[in-house]
């Protein structure tokens, strides 16, 4: 069963002459595109004759779709009969020229059009090649119905031996225009002209293997293939040595898998540290780039046991700007993968602290790492206050005292620290819009540019080195969370000195989305009590907690104010007590 979807796409233009005295309203001449959509199989016994051809699929037998076209009349006309013509315009051989006319008035024979008759006669050519009679040939015709005031004229075939029965024609994929004519027997009233395109939409028909077990040769990795998981591949219209395939591991990138050029990627590469199940995707394009992927698992085995022993590798370290330690430090943890990249070999580790990554890669391979951090929306260091000092030294105020104050401003990667880096920041704390990335990576060994700008230069985010044949070499990275040009100073003190008395600061973030923090500094362990209070003065939160002495953040929770408003907030810290606003959006 052949399926379409299609708009209409019109250009409408009504008549007054001096005798009608009454026109047709046209009801749908829209100005949208038509597309008509197939998805089904190529019909042998339509447009396959040697005098076609289609230069895209390489075949004389054009692909076709059941293609439905019409036009709409409000009749209102007393005593007026309305008739109906088109004019088909058919671009049959695809070089962007309407060069095939079909007349309603003045039809071809029966299973033929006038190829190439814009300038001339034309050639007949057949394109009802079905084992029939001559007066069962398929001819183009015109459909007329008539529900109440609404008269449609509908593009059809019918044939000689049934002339009142009528389908909807398969048209080759290409081109169209189509002209429709309203007249009353004396003149033209009314037209419409629609555009369309007769489109393949089905992509390919695709079944894999699964399960596949593979073993590592003695080199410790095992190349694969998109051919060694399909089963079958087969299209609706492009023929199965013409559709394009393609493969990646999952997970690692999005639509169909091309190269730096452009091309087709058809293999991957499996080492030592991806043993057991690993799952890639294998993808299918056609000529009418109709694409799509199975998902399918392989296993992959050592059983010759190439993997053994220590081998040579890369140890990488990665340590934070503004603390000096590692990244399993308790003040800020997360986990880094290390991507490293040799040749076209690409293999992703995770590690929580220093270690080894890269174990038995070939000595003399030139290795590129690059870390980065795997959760995006990890800036809880950042604050309204980072954006304060951020402020600052746009405004030339209190400008910035390390180069990684520069980096961590710099947001959206310009080179320069803009209000536009602030408006990215704050709608991130907010979760507005959170940033792509949270940390930026830079070379341990690379010397900023500083006194002075250190953005003024390229700032080198992954390392190559050169693996040897007797110890792992080692790779060094500082991180810097974006956003937290106070380093991680979350109390929001950074300029004032110790007073000798517990220290509270104001609600972050504010205004917020959810929760909010109030920061607080405390010289010794404290009971610290918090109320807050709806605009009216009541009370509707109350909580409070032993903490000890140090930094500290008192969470008011999301559901403390379940409704957006301004709130009221008190807080005291033995002596101590501070209040506030927090607007809740």
């Amino acid at each position: 069963m052949k399926s379409y979807a299609f708009l209409l796409l019109g250009i409408l233009t009504i008549c007054q002459n001096a005798n009608a005295q009454c026109l047709p309203q046209l009801l749908n001449c829209a100005p949208n595109q038509i597309q008509v959509c197939d998805t089904s199989q190529n019909d042998p016994s339509l447009w396959n004759e040697a005098v076609w051809w289609n230069g895209i699929y390489q075949t004389h037998n054009l692909p076709e779709a059941e293609t439905s076209m019409s036009i709409s009349i409000l009749d209102t006309c007393p005593n007026t009969d309305f008739t109906f013509r088109y004019l088909l315009y058919m671009d049959l051989d695809g070089n962007g020229t309407f060069e095939t006319l079909v007349d309603s008035d003045n039809k071809p024979a029966a299973g033929t059009v006038n190829f190439n008759n814009q300038n001339g006669p034309g050639d007949p050519r057949p394109f009802d090649q079905r084992n029939v009679t001559s007066d069962e040939k398929w001819c183009f015709g015109i459909e007329t119905v008539q529900s109440g005031d609404t008269v449609t004229a509908i593009l059809r075939w019918n044939n000689a031996l049934q002339p009142n029965v009528f389908v909807n024609p398969e048209l080759p994929y290409g081109n169209y225009k189509i002209e429709w004519e309203i007249s009353d027997g004396n003149a033209v009233l009314g037209s419409c002209q629609q555009l369309f395109l007769v489109k393949d939409c089905s992509p390919p028909h695709l079944i894999c293997l699964s399960g596949l077990q593979l073993a590592l040769n003695p080199a410790k990795y095992i190349q694969l293939w998109t051919t060694d998981f399909i089963a079958l591949l087969e299209d609706n219209v492009t023929p199965t040595q013409l559709i394009q395939t393609g493969m990646r591991k999952a997970g690692s990138g999005s639509g169909f898998p091309l190269d730096s050029m452009g091309n087709p990627i058809n293999s991957v590469v499996f080492d030592c540290s991806e043993q057991g199940s690993n799952f890639v995707e294998i993808w299918t394009m056609d000529l009418d780039s109709n694409s799509t992927y199975r998902l399918t698992d392989v296993i992959i085995e050592d059983p010759n046991e190439y993997c053994l022993g220590a081998g040579t590798g890369i140890e990488a370290c990665t340590e934070i700007a503004c603390y000096g330690g590692f990244l399993d430090s308790d003040e800020m943890s997360y986990t880094t993968t290390y991507v490293s990249d040799v040749g076209n070999i690409i293999t992703q580790f995770e590690l929580e602290s220093c270690g080894s990554i890269g174990y038995n890669i070939p000595a003399g391979k030139d290795v590129t790492v690059s870390p980065y951090e795997t959760d995006p929306l990890n800036l809880s260091y950042a604050t309204t206050y980072d954006l304060v000092i951020m402020l600052g030294h746009i405004n030339m105020e209190d400008t910035f005292d390390t180069p990684y104050q520069y980096i961590a401003a710099d947001v959206n990667f310009d080179g320069m620290v803009t209000n536009a880096d602030i408006v990215a920041c704050r709608n991130h704390i907010l979760g507005i819009q959170y940033l792509p990335r949270s940390w930026r990576f830079i070379d341990k060994n690379y010397v900023l540019p500083w006194p002075g700008n250190p953005l003024s230069q390229p700032i080198p985010e992954s390392i190559t080195v050169q693996v040897n044949d007797t110890m792992p070499v080692s790779v060094e990275f500082i991180a810097i969370p974006l956003c937290d040009v106070s380093c991680g100073n979350v109390v929001g003190f950074f300029d004032l000195e110790n007073q000798h008395q517990n220290l509270i600061g104001e609600a972050q973030p504010n205004p917020t989305t959810g929760s909010s923090c109030i920061p607080m500094k405390l010289q010794s362990n404290e009971a610290v009590v918090l109320d807050l209070f709806d605009v009216t003065g009541k009370a509707i939160f109350h909580q409070e907690l032993y903490l000890t002495a140090g930094d500290a953040l008192f969470e008011i929770p999301e559901f403390a104010m379940p409704e957006a408003g301004v709130y009221l907030w008190r807080m005291q810290a033995g002596g101590v007590i501070r209040s506030g606003k927090i607007l809740r959006y």
